[in-house]
């Protein structure tokens, strides 16, 4: 509560002082929330869309000085996301929130506009906040938020295959059949919230023999984390069938984010898993 002293003080000349001051006695300690306003997560607190934060303190003789908003924001690497002049993007959030005239008292609590609050840049981030009154009150600890921000879909999508595909055929050629099979690795970068899973598609080449088959979608492939660089992303599947065609490639990121790539203009894949037809004819 808050209390007026007043000292009267009296020496031995006769002369009299009277001294007034203000006491404020603050046992109880600052109360912290906070929420969020954005889309529904595509999924583990992964959003593919801005956000924007709202932070709001109880607290009857307030200090914006005193408030501490600590941010991070780092690519799927732990890079550091870079904001301008070479300052971190997260330094802003620091400053914004120290500034008093950012908080509004409404009732008994006082706001962080959440004008300064949006969070658009792509990142991994983790948000806390920390506040302690002027009689050094610490708030309870704040849980951390931890979520991601990722619009931007994977990219430099590659086909690659397990070798030639002439060396291959020429490899498995016994007594004139062919047995080629093909291993088929696609890869994809994505620098947030990473690959999720790869969709396969083939599609016939125009113009070649009805015993290679037509087309097929191969089911969702879960995308393998490079281990020395993890903004890379790849997966296998084997043809077996009877093939000649081209392939096609969806990389989907967690963040529900998608990317098209096909190898249809360069040379079709093959794969003949037929044994050649002999015919005798007699005269």
């Amino acid at each position: 509560g808050e209390y007026k002293v007043l000292i009267y003080f009296d020496d031995a000349s006769g002369n009299s002082v009277e001294y007034e001051k203000d006491l404020i006695i603050d046992r109880e300690a600052p109360v912290i929330k906070g929420s969020y306003k954005s889309k529904d997560p595509v999924k583990d607190k992964i959003f593919n869309a801005d956000r924007s934060a709202s932070f709001a303190i109880k607290e009857s003789n307030f200090n914006s000085k005193d408030v501490e908003l600590k941010v991070t924001a780092k690519n799927i690497n732990g890079k550091d996301i870079i904001y301008i002049d070479g300052d971190k993007y997260v330094k802003y959030f620091y400053d914004y929130a120290k500034e008093e005239n950012n908080w509004t008292l409404v009732e008994d609590w006082w706001i962080l506009n959440t004008e300064g609050m949006k969070f658009e840049k792509e990142a991994i981030y983790t948000v806390d906040i920390e506040y302690s009154d002027l009689a050094k009150n610490p708030a309870k600890d704040y849980p951390v938020d931890n979520f991601t921000i990722d619009k931007t879909s994977p990219k430099d999508i590659k086909i690659e295959y397990s070798q030639s595909i002439i060396d291959k055929i020429f490899e498995k050629i016994t007594f004139g059949f062919y047995q080629s099979e093909v291993t088929v690795t696609v890869s994809a970068i994505d620098v947030t919230s990473g690959v999720d899973f790869f969709e396969i598609s083939y599609n016939k080449e125009e113009s070649v023999s009805d015993v290679n088959i037509d087309s097929f979608t191969a089911e969702k492939l879960i995308a393998k984390q490079e281990e020395t660089d993890n903004s890379k992303f790849s997966a296998q599947f084997t043809i077996l069938a009877n093939a000649r065609g081209y392939i096609s490639v969806s990389a989907v990121d967690k963040a529900g984010n998608s990317s098209n790539y096909t190898d249809e203009g360069k040379a079709a894949i093959i794969v003949d898993k037929k044994n050649p037809e002999i015919y005798v004819e007699y005269k």
